[in-house]
């Protein structure tokens, strides 16, 4: 017992302060749980992301495509003639061209794409390789 007294009676400035400082973050912490237990759970989150591929249900009603595209200010779907012609897309917003199979092509919105025959077309358009996989 005194070898316990001993080292209490060396040790009590750096214990005593840390003990304190641990009793009231456990409480806090403690705290914190009681209070989220209490409240009712929130409705799930829920995030739709939009596939820009696709038509809005209003295009498909079977209206003139371009009559509807002018409407809602979207662009037509290619067909597959303007597809083959595709060969390289670059983005308004970008300087950089891609193959279409690549990951950057495939996020550049419809109204931004640019559509390039060749990789010399897109270089005379100021364009410069991106990922070319």
């Amino acid at each position: 017992m005194p070898e316990l007294l001993a080292f209490w009676n060396e040790k009590k400035g750096k214990i005593l302060p840390f003990s304190v400082l641990f009793l009231a973050c456990m409480l806090a912490f403690q705290a914190g749980r009681m209070i989220e237990n209490g409240k009712a759970s929130p409705e799930p989150l829920i995030i739709k992301i939009p596939d820009y591929g696709a038509l809005p249900p209003e295009q498909s009603t079977g209206s003139s495509q371009t009559q509807t595209s002018m409407k809602s200010g979207l662009e037509p779907v290619a067909t597959s003639a303007e597809k083959a012609n595709c060969l390289f897309v670059g983005s308004k917003n970008s300087d950089k061209y891609h193959l279409p199979s690549c990951a950057p092509a495939k996020r550049i919105k419809p109204e931004n794409r640019r559509c390039f025959a060749s990789e010399e077309e897109a270089r005379k358009a100021g364009y410069v390789p991106g990922c070319l996989r």
